[in-house]
């Protein structure tokens, strides 16, 4: 064996190195699989799952149909729920591979050769779905599922035997349907380009392309048939149109110049892609050395640039990055290809134009996996790089001489596997809204119903299990109804309840309020008005608005049973659980108006001011007295060139705020003025909680609103207020303490 044939003979093994690069990160996802939850998004697809009756307003499809009876086959187990989907894509990108390979056999009449090298590059493709954080099955990945399998039918039957193909077609439309159902943009746009591919596929005659398109929509209309045994079309309709209603209703990426945003953002990552990819084009276009280099040794050297860029620039793999680097990669492939194509090495099949449709659909898909994202488009796309993989890939492959083929195929995979592992890999160090990485949870808690249990790290453990006790001293049972307000359904979960009208109340966009109540009344107020609340400190919204719909008022309708501590940064705060009372309930409410009746000059820090106690100070300032509250100056300037004011309710005053015989609810509102907070110490750390408006009506004043238990847990309240120079005056209005006791 020469010098030459065993360079060549190991560089082919690289293909198995691709392959074990996704063995390794296969292992890991099904290690995770066990740890971790998130009570946002992944609380809203397992509440969904589980109760999809309860969904009257869904907004991304139908997706928690397919994803209920997957959850049922598992036996709600969120472990083996996880798993399954995991599988699921891996089964989907061999029948993808497959269908790939045979196609290509009989359009080049080669074999494609490096088969540990496809099969690598096309699993870990699937994989980077995960780059997306979250473990549970949602509906992206129903929906990238969907599409690979839609591709990967269509494959196996657009050269197959006459009697075999129409089949395969008909399974295509059926996995159409699927994405369709799953998330309804992404599969009208999979519907009309597989439809459009069909027609430009090359085939003898009309006839046949006119029956290879009657067969996918043959399958579609199956497919949506089938669909009606587990959803009546008139429900289906009257849903869909009360989730229109919803998302047209908020004023946020989903419904706002969503194709010029989409524009935008792709434009964006092109733009950034052309430049990284500039320097390898140049070369290899240009200069007579760089075409000698051939199609092998390119992937190699693109490789090394890629990874001295984002060495230099210190940048993380996440996920519009990966679509990036992907982007830029086959621009750098496409050139190699034209750079030998001017040298005339092109092997036949290079130009074949059934092989041009083929590596178009690929570059594709991605998009339109992400399209109706309400997020980034790029960074949705991000996700499903096994497109942008595969273009490569068959670039290369088409491209190259047989010993090229041998040699650059398995060396990009193993590249391309390189780059898609470290981008997925950053998830699984700090997961999508968790307190912290997956190696670190190791307590078991019980998540859910049926006995459910999951590995958490020890703080969120204690939230699940202190609430859940707290639930069930209380004569929780499984299946009651739970409004949490706002953005805690893996709450409602993790209790065993039920979200009536809508899964998740959420208040991130304007008019997303008054969507929420739109959503609730849709279960009725019968269900609402016997439903039990959570509450959470930054909800930053007063519950009234939600409880209306119920005929209830909070918290004189509610009984308060306990709180716990959520400790992912997120959403770092208490949680509130409270039972809907079946007696009006008579409770002790004390207002407290803040005022001051004489002027007073600020100086020192832990100063008297009226019932205030200066807490911080930067600078001179003065209090005089208004017929409706006091104007705070800065005097003076303050020696470090730093203006600052904090002042907290004297214990003196305020005792309280130190010791308080019974539970009570504390709002502290102002009418206008500077900064409202409140602050508590916790056993890790001191827990600052700001004012917050949503303003739901425009003369809502500021407030800041938690409960305080009884017992001696000292807390502060007070004002923080940060002028620009000296002589700024803020006028303090409306100033009070509302407490109400709960027990």
């Amino acid at each position: 064996m020469t010098t030459e044939s065993k360079l060549q003979w190991c560089l082919g093994k690289f293909g198995w190195a691709a392959l074990g690069m996704t063995y390794v990160l296969l292992n890991v996802l099904l290690t995770n699989t066990g740890r971790g939850f998130d009570i946002t998004d992944e609380g809203y697809y397992l509440l969904s799952a589980t109760h999809p009756g309860d969904v009257l307003a869904p907004t991304n499809g139908f997706f928690f149909l397919p994803a209920a009876g997957l959850l049922d086959l598992v036996g709600g187990d969120i472990a083996a729920f996880r798993r399954i989907g995991i599988l699921l894509l891996l089964a989907a990108s061999i029948l993808l591979g497959n269908g790939l390979r045979l196609c290509l056999q009989t359009l080049t009449g080669r074999a494609l050769g490096a088969r540990s090298a496809w099969l690598g590059a096309l699993m870990i493709g699937a994989l980077s779905y995960y780059t997306i954080g979250i473990l549970t099955p949602s509906y992206n990945l129903l929906t990238l599922l969907g599409i690979m399998l839609a591709y990967g039918c269509l494959l196996h039957g657009i050269e197959a035997a006459p009697r075999r193909r129409l089949g395969w077609l008909i399974g295509a439309g059926v996995a159409t349907t699927f994405t369709l159902v799953s998330k309804w943009p992404s599969g009208i746009v999979l519907a009309a380009g597989l439809s459009a591919w069909l027609v430009l596929w090359p085939v003898h005659g009309s006839d046949g392309r006119w029956k290879r398109l009657g067969a996918l929509w043959s399958g579609i209309a199956v497919a949506l048939l089938a669909c009606m045994v587990f959803i009546a079309p008139s429900d289906a309709i009257r849903r869909f149109n009360d989730g229109w209603t919803f998302l047209s209703g908020l004023a946020s990426p989903h419904a706002d110049g969503v194709l010029v945003r989409y524009a935008g953002q792709l434009g964006g990552v092109l733009l950034l892609a052309l430049e990284m990819a500039l320097i390898p084009l140049l070369i290899i276009t240009t200069s007579s050395r760089g075409r000698r280099l051939g199609i092998t040794w390119w992937p190699v050297l693109t490789f090394i640039w890629f990874a001295g860029i984002w060495w230099w620039t210190g940048t993380v793999i996440d996920r519009t990055i990966l679509l990036t680097i992907m982007i830029s990669w086959l621009l750098v492939t496409v050139g190699c290809r034209w750079a030998l194509a001017l040298e005339r090495r092109r092997p036949a099949d290079a130009s074949n134009p059934a092989i041009g449709l083929i590596v178009l659909a690929f570059i594709a898909l991605p998009f339109v996996f992400a399209v109706g994202t309400g997020t980034s488009l790029p960074r949705t796309a991000g996700s499903a790089t096994i497109g942008l993989i595969c273009a490569i890939m068959l670039l290369m492959w088409s491209g190259a001489r047989s010993t090229g083929s041998r040699t650059a195929v398995p060396i990009t995979a193993f590249l391309l596997a390189l780059v898609v592992c470290s981008g997925t890999m950053n998830w699984q160090v700090a997961p999508y809204r968790q307190n912290t990485m997956y190696d670190l949870q190791h307590t078991e808690t019980a998540i859910g119903v049926d006995g459910g249990k999951i590995d958490l790290d020890v703080d969120s453990a204690a939230f699940f299990t202190t609430l859940r006790g707290t639930a069930e001293g209380n004569d929780f049972t499984t299946g009651t109804d739970v409004i949490g307000v706002m953005n805690m359904p893996g709450v409602v979960y993790a209790l065993g309840g039920r979200a009536p009208g809508i899964p998740w109340l959420h208040g991130r966009y304007p008019g997303s309020i008054e969507t929420c109540v739109y959503g609730l009344e849709l279960a009725g107020r019968e269900r609402l008005h016997d439903a039990w609340l959570l509450t959470s400190d930054r909800a930053g919204l007063d519950p009234n608005v939600i409880t209306a719909a119920a005929d209830r008022r909070f918290p004189d309708d509610y009984a308060y049973c306990g709180q716990s501590w959520w400790p992912n940064d997120m959403q770092r705060g208490f949680v509130q659980l409270w039972k809907p009372s079946t007696t009006e309930t008579t409770r002790t409410t004390k207002n407290e108006p803040v005022s001051f009746t004489q002027p007073i000059d600020v100086e020192t820090r832990g100063q008297h001011v009226g019932p205030f106690l200066v807490d911080g100070v930067h600078g001179r300032f003065r209090i005089e007295p208004r017929e409706d509250g006091f104007r705070i100056t800065a005097a003076e300037s303050s020696s470090t060139g730093t203006f600052a004011l904090q002042m907290t309710l004297d214990p003196e005053s305020f005792p309280w705020v130190e010791s308080r015989p019974t539970a009570e609810l504390v709002t502290w509102r102002c009418t206008t003025g500077p900064s409202l907070f409140m602050q508590q110490d916790m056993p890790s750390g001191l827990y600052h909680l700001d004012s917050r408006n949503f303003r739901v009506h425009p003369d809502d004043h500021s407030f800041v609103e938690r409960v305080l238990d009884a017992g001696h847990d000292p807390a502060r309240i007070g004002l923080n207020w940060v002028p620009q120079r000296e002589g700024d005056h803020i006028d303090v209005t409306g100033l009070e303490v509302e407490r109400r006791e709960l027990r």
